[in-house]
């Protein structure tokens, strides 16, 4: 349980010291894995679901789960692996120890871990497998099934294709079948010390422990020939990503979990989008946002500023915002807008259109117009890129008079710049030589900038 779980928190390691780790165990038998991890993990883990058939198995782990204080952590629920309640695209991390081997269809139970683990989560769980030795015959295997009422018997190859084809990634199998013959063995080594030197009691006793030590035997030789083998699966669910609109740049994958719902791809079939990209001139009202699928979480933006998001509506539909290059695009805005404010005091428009060298070419045409270090610039806002304006004027023309109008005033920042903050925007416009709005577009900023101001 613990080398397991520890590999888990390895395919997820942004999730691994959160205080909000949702699991679910499926198949979970007495809710022994469960309560044993909830209790060591008591800080990390907000919940663990116990999926089981067994109502009698279900009482006791709930039992056990009160007389340990953990009743809030564990969910113990009566129902199958293969078709839970439980909601879609929930848990961190889906979790089985040796249930699946019970299951009627691998591919139907497979397919509901999917299901029910979020976008980038983790799918770890150990089974017994059909052996795949190409010294065994097809009669072997299926004597061996029948006789263990085994209904779904695949090899771990076949496993990994079939976790392939309801849609998870990276599907992995570690084989530790050496792992499992040395704790026959060990068992083996008790049985037999107990027939040759204990107390077995009656005869019928006896009997049951010799039946049990020749029922190990088989199962060494079984393991050693390569009959079954057992190990752990792990595997991570896709995120599936809609890019609404054309980067400005090509988009490239940092992580092969990250698929485009635009690109040709057969894993498509089972996704559903996740993550959607939008830039400033996609407008995402409320109406645009309430449309999207349930199974949208995460919206990102091309953008430093988020005005063209109802926040409002992401919040209550719960999808996180965040920007992306948002230190790029600030970058470029600020040195734009540097360049404009420097062109535009010294009046260099006027000479775009003068062939050089050329008679009606002005040598002095810098002159007309004011310097920038002797100019008045008043900036309307005092967010992440004003502030960057107001830094890159600095480094070229320290002693320029910068003032500004904000909602609020940050005196640490005008102290550190030398700013001054102007009350009323028409007396902040009446003061400047250049005029710069930098605040958010909402309802109260608009028109802002009016008539009497111009």
């Amino acid at each position: 349980t613990d080398y397991m779980y520890k590999l888990s928190l390895g395919l997820l390691p942004h999730r691994a010291e959160s205080n909000d780790f949702r699991y679910v165990d499926l198949g979970s038998g007495t809710g022994a894995s469960a309560i044993h991890l909830a209790e060591k993990h008591n800080l990390t883990i907000s919940k663990a679901s116990c999926i089981n058939v067994c109502h009698e198995q279900n009482i006791n782990a709930n039992e056990r789960a009160a007389e340990l204080n953990l009743s809030e952590k564990i969910d113990v629920i009566d129902a199958s692996f293969d078709e839970t309640p439980l909601p879609s695209n929930h848990f961190d991390l889906a979790f089985s120890q040796d249930a699946f081997i019970h299951a009627i269809s691998k591919e139907k139970a497979y397919a509901e871990a999917y299901r029910i683990t979020k976008p980038g989560g983790a799918f770890v769980f150990c089974d017994l497998v059909c052996g795949n030795d190409p010294d065994l015959t097809v009669q072997e295997l299926a004597q061996f099934a029948e006789k263990n009422r085994i209904n779904d018997w695949l090899n771990p190859n076949q496993i990994v294709k079939t976790c392939s084809g309801v849609g998870w990634s990276d599907v992995t199998f570690i084989d530790l079948s050496t792992d499992l013959r040395i704790s026959f063995q060990l068992m083996l080594k008790k049985v037999t010390f107990v027939l040759e030197h204990g107390d077995t009691g009656t005869s019928s006793s006896r009997v049951l422990l010799m039946n049990y030590r020749d029922s190990i035997c088989r199962r060494i030789t079984q393991i050693e020939r390569g009959v079954f083998k057992w190990g752990v699966f792990h595997a991570r669910k896709p995120v599936c990503m809609d890019l609404a609109v054309k980067p400005p740049v090509p988009f490239v994958k940092t992580n092969h979990l990250i698929l485009d719902i635009h690109e040709k791809n057969d894993e498509l079939k089972v996704l559903e989008k996740n993550v959607v990209v939008v830039d400033i001139l996609k407008r995402m009202s409320k109406e645009t946002i309430d449309a999207l699928p349930s199974t949208v979480e995460l919206l990102i933006t091309m953008s430093a500023g988020l005005d063209h998001i109802d926040l409002d509506a992401c919040k209550a539909k719960g999808i996180v915002v965040k920007n992306s290059g948002r230190d790029a695009i600030t970058s470029h805005v600020v040195q734009y807008c540097l360049s404009f404010i420097i062109i535009g005091l010294r009046d260099a428009l006027n000479q775009l259109s003068v062939p050089f060298p050329s008679s009606g070419w002005n040598l002095n045409w810098n002159c007309e117009g004011k310097p920038l270090t002797s100019s008045t610039i008043a900036i309307i806002g005092l967010g992440l890129i004003s502030k960057s304006l107001i830094e890159e004027i600095r480094k070229i023309a320290p002693d320029a008079r910068i003032i500004y109008n904000s909602r609020t005033r940050d005196f640490d920042f005008e102290n550190k710049h030398n700013l001054d903050y102007v009350a009323n925007v028409v007396d902040l416009a009446s003061q400047c030589d250049v005029l710069v709005p930098m605040c958010a577009l909402t309802k109260q900023t608009e028109h802002l900038v009016s008539k009497e101001v111009i």
